[in-house]
């Protein structure tokens, strides 16, 4: 199942697990298939991309805000996270507990299924940096 997270990696261990750095605003992860995809703010696209080494695709935020205004009027999290679903074609999402209500009543209306995923991802095994 493909998953979507939008949280700060600095208060989300899964995120900050996927990522393997601190990102204090809140970003947008998506997991699709094997692959890993981060929109970021272009302030943090560098350093992200950087420190990263690689383990997630980084994009910057601001290519979804162009299509997310094109879909709707309000641009938020959610719509730029909706932007980049309906071009990937992704329908169904895996979400956190934790996941912000408001972005989920915001994707469920634009037809985005929702479905709580505990535990999101798979930490208990650890690899030698995390230890």
């Amino acid at each position: 199942m493909d998953k979507l997270i939008i949280a700060s990696s600095a208060h989300d261990a899964d995120l900050f697990s996927i990522l393997g750095v601190v990102v204090p605003d809140p970003l947008i992860v998506i997991l699709a298939g094997k692959k890993r995809y981060a929109l970021v703010n272009q302030l943090e696209y560098a350093r992200i991309k950087r420190e990263t080494k690689g383990r997630v695709f980084v994009i910057p935020w601001e290519r979804y805000v162009e299509k997310a205004k094109k879909l709707g009027k309000k641009i938020s999290f959610a719509s730029v996270a909706f932007a980049f679903l309906k071009e990937k074609r992704i329908n169904s999402v895996g979400i956190s507990p934790t996941f912000p209500f408001v972005y989920a009543q915001e994707l469920r209306r634009r037809g985005i299924r929702l479905s709580v995923c505990s535990p999101f991802i798979d930490r208990s095994v650890k690899t030698p940096t995390e230890i």
